[in-house]
């Protein structure tokens, strides 16, 4: 890999973004399977208080979660406990007597049985049928059984396996099964298995006081780009949400895309197979025909990719709606963590663009060339 790298070169990409108020601050971070090689800040991470954004900033990850919730469910599948292709009625029964919407309006909905059954691997590639964000405007007040339950209830908008649909309830599910199987709450399970091993010290469903401390203030763009309003992040009390629950930092994020982009193991710590990694990041489904943009277990995948590890290929990674974002490049080794804390999407936030901005500048910095917009540059 030949690198033109400046320092400073990241940051002027995102200047105009926060002179023009779209975002507060952002942190922005290029690293290798090994090394975090630059690490450049813009603007504020709380304006009051003049604080920078620094690798330890405590950020909400809300979607960028999903990449999390994914491994967890793949480390049962290695441990031959789950398989990917068995119906969510061999876990929780009551997905048996799902049905699906064929015809609906405001005074009818015609149900039939579908014509397959739900499975695992539906849940985690957003083909189930699910269209579940929340449930009665709560985010997190329900246990995963509960969520499970209410999904098992609501028809299916298609036929499993035959589209895609964003949403959170195949995880919410994939995550209950996790806990049916393991026998552990599904956060006690990430921290055993995943978080505690892979020494992401500062992921977590609830951040102590001291994690609080370092917490970015959240901020909602005006729409006339005058300034910004104090965002409140939603009520992450209670339910260890899957789907957009986490907290983490830089620093964790980007040990986390090391492990993925490594194959399953970093520092002598083998937590995945490499098989379980390029599933994982291996297109299951194009999102949005003909566009290259596909989606894999947990991940934002191109219709190019074969996966991770050593053999892989390809771009996957995840953002959250905040504007944190995770993107890992198997053909170039590189690895590109972002964090900011804007509450709005576009048109006022201009999320989207600031990523896409990043990668931009990233990719001439380190490898003198710049992808193409299908190498996933989606912020939610």
């Amino acid at each position: 890999m030949t690198s033109a790298y400046t320092p400073g070169v990241l940051a002027q990409a995102i200047e105009p973004f926060v002179d023009s108020n779209s975002i507060a601050g952002n942190l922005l971070v290029v690293a290798d399977a090994a090394t975090i090689l630059a690490v450049e800040t813009v603007g504020f991470a709380n304006i009051a208080s003049k604080t920078l954004y620094d690798l330890d900033t405590l950020a909400w990850i809300a979607s960028n979660t999903k990449s999390f919730g994914a491994t967890a469910v793949m480390m049962l599948v290695d441990d031959g406990k789950i398989s990917l292709d068995d119906p969510v009625s061999k876990y929780i029964p009551i997905f048996a007597q799902q049905m699906v919407a064929i015809e609906r309006d405001e005074d009818h909905m015609r149900l039939v049985r579908p014509d397959r059954p739900v499975t695992v691997r539906n849940l985690l590639s957003m083909t189930s049928g699910f269209d579940s964000w929340y449930i009665d405007g709560t985010l997190d007040s329900d246990t995963l059984q509960a969520r499970a339950f209410v999904n098992a209830l609501r028809p299916l908008n298609y036929q499993p396996g035959t589209e895609y649909m964003y949403g959170n309830g195949g995880f919410e599910t994939a995550a209950r099964i996790v806990e049916i199987v393991s026998g552990l709450p599904f956060d006690k399970f990430v921290q055993a298995r995943l978080t505690g091993p892979l020494e992401l010290n500062d992921t977590t469903f609830y951040p102590n006081q001291q994690q609080l401390s370092r917490l970015a203030q959240g901020y909602r763009p005006h729409p006339d780009h005058s300034g910004f309003d104090l965002a409140e992040l939603p009520s992450l009390v209670g339910l260890p949400n899957p789907a957009g629950g986490l907290f983490s930092t830089a620093r964790d994020m980007v040990r986390f895309a090391q492990m993925i982009m490594a194959g399953g193991a970093l520092g002598g710590k083998g937590l995945l197979s490499e098989a379980a990694v390029r599933e994982m990041t291996s297109t299951q489904i194009v999102r949005f025909p003909p566009s290259e943009r596909g989606y894999g277990l947990g991940f934002d995948t191109t219709s190019k990719n074969t996966g991770s590890g050593p053999t892989g290929k390809g771009v996957f990674g995840h953002g959250g709606a905040w504007g944190t974002r995770i993107l890992i490049d198997a053909d170039s080794q590189l690895i590109k963590v972002m964090v900011t804390q804007t509450a709005n999407e576009l048109p006022e936030a201009n999320l989207g663009m600031v990523t896409g901005a990043f990668i931009d500048a990233a990719d001439k910095a380190f490898t003198g060339s710049c992808p193409q917009p299908e190498s996933g540059r989606r912020s939610s």
